[in-house]
């Protein structure tokens, strides 16, 4: 095995360089309960995986791991924060019961011993079971406390409970809090109850699909992320799963979803998709309800596995989905807005670049902007090996679109990374090369602590004039690696807002071929293996990139540095390179005359606006559970809504609306339009 282990982990293997951007989600986004005289016990391969896992780790993982009983105590608190981290689920008996493997997870890894991982499994499952039965109780006996008591949504800063009756009455506040809300949505208390209990029915009922598979994946997964969130244990199902959903078209609106506090929620938006060209959905907006068509009956999502959610937004191209969303700026109890979406055609492999050309009017002149949009650093690695002139790559694409854009006569070029993930590094570094002419682009160092130095090896310049380049907080890996290029050279002006902050690079290590099992599915191992720099000798881990021009973000609780457990940042020695200008005195002009337009912008009026709403509605841990003024924030939330959308409707010369009613509230691109203001000043 450790020649395998050790062939697999060479730079040759390595020279892959897929950087997977933000992590992927959990790999199973509710383990639902377990209930009375179900078993579950290792299955006969476990044992060999648990072992496995447990050596690359140590031998290969970029941080030096030792397994050993500090380890244990960080896998156990990883465990119970994965499965409970707003501790409304676990008393402290039960953390006491589980402590007997504080020294002996690390043995049970080392030894591959799976055992730990169902003992564990059997604490949370009996716990979330009584959980269930007890709230299905309170529901069904409709003995839900209407008293005016307050209820703190989050304890993730409060001790456990000391004991079941302390728990239970955390569990009816939290009933009473899910009806009021239900009940401030104009529904009579008798729907608010039905709907509940269907939707905890919901978890109940996903007992069918648990099996041995979800004890054993929540518990290498707790090991894993106890080191890095990057790193991750993808089960045989959830890694099938996974590799399908990336080689085939889909028809749906063109979402990415993650949960938050039960609600699926808008991780990112996909580039060109129905949902991004619709411009009424952002990042971080809560799905509340879907409905399939213009008359369908809508079904409440809260609570529900994203693979059924995912399954629902589903359908045929050219059917609308009709969705109740909470704006990312919005409270709980803020009235759902009502959404309409025509579903189309999503493939994963035609979300390649593309290009634009704008007009920006600038003073008495117009300047022509060539807007290139990068989804993702793609790169056909199968097809460029066969010899085929036609693969996919991502600068070639670009070098192409460069040229159209040159015979257009265009005055300036913009690169839009924004929501852009990742992808190939190799992409990344080919990418820069287009603007730069022969240097370093980036340096990646990995386990031994050596540093290589990757770079642009073509003299060749496709494009020479201005250049700006737009990120967001969702831009990250290889785009952080171009912007940061683009920056440290001098070559362009970065705008928005700052990046994700992932500065690591991961490989996929099946399984089955570690163990040369090729007729058996053991799933995958996603480790880090190296963390990468900027030419300056930074890093972007946790930091990401800092534009020239910011935007304040609403993404406050998404990014590197808000994972558990991520890579500190540090540096490195600077690489040898050459600026190709210094835009210093040019960008402090940008910003001014940036900080100008916007100080009588109304929409970024707007956005500072929301930002501080989003910071206070963070820094509310307590709601009064008292439906009248549940009903009073709801009422002065759509006020709000309806009176910014009049003063936009006045800025265009249009009549004043009464209601909101039928109306659907567009997400007004700021960003986009301020940048290409700051590129045409850029082109004078």
């Amino acid at each position: 095995m450790k020649s395998t282990l050790k062939k697999l982990c060479t730079p040759l293997f390595g020279t892959l360089l897929l950087l997977n951007g933000i992590s992927l989600s959990s790999y199973g986004q509710a383990i639902a309960l377990l209930p009375e005289g179900f078993h579950f016990e290792p299955a006969p391969q476990h044992a060999v995986v648990t072992k496995t896992i447990a050596d690359m780790i140590a031998n290969y993982h970029y941080e030096k791991v030792t397994i050993d009983d500090a380890m244990s105590t960080k896998i156990l608190d990883q465990y119970f924060s994965n499965v409970d981290k707003a501790k409304t689920l676990f008393l402290v008996s039960d953390i006491k019961e589980a402590e007997q493997y504080k020294r002996t997870l690390d043995d049970a890894l080392r030894n591959g011993d799976p055992k730990p991982a169902f003992d564990l499994f059997s604490i949370y499952a009996n716990r979330l079971t009584g959980k269930m039965d007890y709230c299905l109780n309170l529901l069904k006996t409709n003995e839900l406390s209407q008293t005016g008591e307050s209820f703190m949504r989050t304890r993730e800063d409060m001790p456990r409970f000391t004991s079941l009756q302390e728990a239970q009455q955390y569990w009816a506040q939290q009933l009473h809090y899910e009806m009021l809300l239900l009940m401030s949505s104009q529904k009579s208390k008798e729907e608010a109850r039905k709907l509940l209990v269907q939707r905890y029915d919901k978890v109940k009922k996903r007992v069918a699909r648990l099996n041995n598979e979800h004890a054993f994946s929540l518990f290498l997964n707790a090991f894993t992320g106890a080191i890095d969130p990057h790193t991750n244990y993808l089960s045989p199902t959830v890694a099938d799963g996974f590799n399908a959903n990336m080689n085939k078209a889909l028809v749906g609106i063109g979402v990415e979803l993650m949960v938050q506090d039960e609600y699926p929620t808008i991780k990112a938006l996909i580039k060109g998709g129905p949902a991004e060209r619709s411009g009424t959905l952002a990042v971080n907006d809560r799905i509340v309800a879907l409905a399939d068509g213009e008359q369908g009956e809508y079904n409440d999502v809260v609570g529900w596995d994203l693979t059924e959610v995912a399954d629902k937004i589903r359908g045929e191209k050219g059917s609308t989905l009709r969705l109740r969303v909470l704006p990312n700026t919005a409270s709980l109890a803020t009235q759902p807005q009502e959404i309409r979406i025509v579903r189309d055609k999503i493939v994963l492999e035609d979300q390649k670049a593309k290009s634009e050309v704008v007009s920006i009017g600038t003073g008495k002149r117009t300047k022509k902007i060539g807007v290139i949009t990068i989804p993702n650093f793609y790169l056909d690695i199968a097809a460029q090996r066969k010899g085929d002139p036609n693969y996919a790559s991502t600068s070639k694409d670009v070098r192409r679109i460069l040229e159209e854009l040159k015979k257009q006569h265009v005055d300036a070029v913009m690169v839009d990374l924004r929501n852009n993930g990742g992808g190939s590094m190799t992409e990344a570094i080919d990418l820069s090369g287009l603007f730069i002419s022969r240097g370093p682009v980036v340096q990646l160092q990995d386990a031994k602590k050596q540093t290589t130095v990757f770079s642009d090896q073509d003299s060749t310049v496709a494009y020479s004039g201005p250049l700006t380049v737009l990120v967001n907080h969702f831009s990250a890996s290889s785009s952080e690696i171009f912007a940061a290029a683009m920056q440290d050279y001098g070559r362009g002006v970065i705008i928005g807002e700052e990046t994700y902050g992932k500065g690591t690079a991961q490989n996929t290590y099946p399984l089955s071929q570690l163990l040369k099992e090729p007729n058996q599915n053991l799933g995958q191992l996603n480790m880090t293996f190296s963390k990468f720099y900027r030419i300056n000798g930074r890093s972007t881990q946790n930091l990401g990139v800092s534009p020239d021009i910011l935007f304040p973000t609403l993404s406050l609780s998404i990014g590197e540095r808000t994972l558990p457990n991520a890579l500190k940042y540090d540096e490195i020695e600077v690489s040898k390179y050459t600026p190709v200008a210094d835009l210093h005195k040019t960008i402090t002009k940008l910003k001014s005359e940036h900080d100008g337009r916007m100080k009588n912008n109304l929409d970024y009026r707007f956005l500072l606006e929301d930002v501080q709403k989003l910071k206070e509605v963070m820094d509310q841990k307590t709601y009064v559970l008292d439906q009248d003024k549940f009903t009073a924030l709801r009422v002065a939330q759509q006020e709000q809504q309806l009176n910014r959308m009049n003063q936009r409707r006045k800025n265009k010369g249009l009549k004043p609306l009464t209601s909101l009613v039928g109306q659907t509230i567009e997400k007004e691109d700021l960003m986009k339009e301020e940048a290409l203001a700051v590129t045409a000043e850029l082109s004078l």
